[in-house]
């Protein structure tokens, strides 16, 4: 049977974004650049994009979950309901499994804490949700037994995994809000399992370039290949060549390193220079270090979304650096006196939101 072609039957414009983003996920950028100019009119493209970006957050949270290695699942939900109802489904399910790692227990002591996860973004400071939009997502948790977490990211910290996760555990209220600064006070270093490293005050850092060919490790374009990373503590210099070299200077890249002095030695640059910051989150060290591979263009390699799509059901053999990883680097540094580390908040508080959530130590 014909049937006309009308608007009646076109995929609504979140339908529409969820397949250009699992296309962006498999195609090269001059493909999806050719597809969604075939799909979308010009007045459309700006929103569908904004809606495709919002999405591809999504699959940015639950990558970091992966590699904060505290969820034992992380399942998206199908959010096209094939029965109507007064609701609407959550992003995620999601059973997290932290352990205390301030004060030395693992996620083993942990009975695991199952919840809905709905996932959120904001440009401004403060998110809030209410109305009917609230209301309807609570009708999902209620239905199915299970708490309604928010995960909201605020984009103004684009190079932070700056997550504020909030447990919508009071429906007497009419709307959650969550701000920046609820990010201590929210759920996040509890189900994150998360700590801080501070570098020891006094501490500097110095880079050594070399001009002239250019080798594999990190590249300057004033200075030439960086052959040598040292740290220089209060005891003694600690000195790392060749690929180490390059590796340490990454680690340190989210304590937002300031040029304090350069001096030129013949075809030799030594670049010193000092935190910006003292203490970075076992968190943002994860997301930091792996967002800052680029390709030849400069265009940063790490996306998510691509990262999900192509696993293949093996997340394990995907190229990135997870907790394991990034928290052995810390600790080595720990024990050479560069690092410290620290609890968020009154390790008690900590202890307790931990046993509330599933732990049992």
């Amino acid at each position: 049977m014909e049937t006309e072609n009308t608007d009646r039957g076109r995929a609504s414009d979140i339908e529409r974004a969820k397949a250009l983003k699992r296309i962006r996920a498999v195609a090269s950028n001059e493909q999806y650049d050719r597809i969604s100019r075939e799909l979308l009119s010009e007045d459309e493209a700006t929103t569908i994009a904004a809606k495709v970006d919002a999405l591809s957050e999504e699959d940015d949270f639950a990558l970091l979950c992966r590699m904060m290695r505290t969820a034992t699942h992380v399942v998206p939900l199908e959010q096209r309901p094939i029965v109507p109802s007064d609701s609407i489904v959550p992003d995620f399910m999601v059973r997290f499994q932290p352990g205390l790692s301030i004060k030395g227990i693992s996620s083993t002591k942990s009975e695991g804490f199952k919840c809905f996860v709905e996932v959120k973004t904001t440009k401004k400071l403060k998110y809030r949700i209410g109305g009917s939009l609230l209301k309807r997502r609570r009708n999902f948790a209620k239905t199915f037994g299970l708490p309604l977490l928010f995960a909201v990211r605020f984009l103004r910290f684009r190079m932070n995994a700056y997550w504020v996760i909030v447990h919508d555990d009071d429906w007497t209220r009419t709307s959650v809000s969550m701000r920046v600064e609820d990010l201590f006070s929210s759920l996040r270093h509890v189900l994150f399992d998360e700590y801080w490293y501070m570098v020891l005050p006094g501490t500097r850092f110095q880079c050594v370039y070399q001009r002239g060919e250019r080798g594999s490790g990190a590249y300057h374009p004033e200075y030439g290949s960086q052959v040598e990373f040292r740290i220089l503590s209060k005891d003694r210099p600690l000195v790392f060549r060749g690929d180490e070299a390059s590796i340490w200077s990454a680690f340190f890249v989210p304590y937002q390193l300031e040029e304090v002095d350069v001096r030129f030695e013949g075809d030799t640059t030594l670049r010193t220079l000092r935190p910006g910051i003292s203490a970075c989150s076992i968190v943002d060290l994860v997301y930091s270090f792996n967002r800052l591979p680029t390709d030849r263009s400069g265009n940063r390699t790490f996306d998510p979304s691509r990262i999900i799509t192509c696993a293949d059901g093996d997340l394990a053999a995907q190229p990135i650096a997870d907790r394991k990883t990034i928290d052995g680097a810390a600790r080595r540094m720990q024990k050479l006196g560069v690092l410290l580390l620290l609890g968020v908040g009154e390790p008690e508080e900590h202890a307790l939101l931990w046993r509330k959530y599933g732990g049992r130590a």
